[in-house]
């Protein structure tokens, strides 16, 4: 399994994002006794007057796992890494967006204030969440939906 994760850092981090991702990966990868070792890769696509774009790559054997297993431990190492390039400094994201796999990491870098004002400018502009529903701000962790409170497109299609 493999998958792409980008940040914006700024001058100030640049310099130690990658190596934290790096260390947190590898040291999730041997605590969660998975074969082989993770592939890491990472370049600079973006410079800034604030700071520069990493697009890091990330990549794992999932050989003698079970779907389910593989797919569990690939989730658990890329929040592993999401979370390194938070706790170094790095934004959640640089253009990807945040959508679903990401949400329960937005509250830890977007002031309280902006999402109960996007909350609240989604409220008048799209009373049935239609657009965007259940993504980035306005993500409900699973524990807390009801059928009345479920996205949208989630309620149609019977999830």
């Amino acid at each position: 399994l493999s998958e792409s994760l980008e940040t914006l850092a700024p001058w100030s981090v640049v310099a130690s994002v990658w190596p934290a991702v790096q260390a947190a990966v590898i040291e999730e990868h041997r605590a969660l006794r998975i074969p082989g070792r993770p592939f890491l890769s990472v370049r600079m696509t973006q410079l800034y007057d604030e700071g520069a774009v990493l697009y890091m790559y990330m990549a794992i054997s999932t050989a003698g796992l079970t779907c389910q297993r593989a797919l569990q431990v690939f989730q658990r190492l890329e929040h592993t890494a999401r979370r390194a390039i938070l706790d170094a400094g790095g934004c959640l994201s640089h253009h990807h967006g945040v959508g679903k796999i990401r949400a329960e990491l937005l509250p830890s870098g977007l002031e309280p204030l902006v999402a109960d004002a996007a909350r609240g400018v989604k409220a008048v502009l799209d009373p049935r969440n239609v657009l965007g529903a259940g993504n980035g701000a306005w993500w409900t962790p699973p524990s807390s939906l009801t059928p009345q409170s479920q996205p949208h497109q989630e309620r149609l299609s019977g999830a």
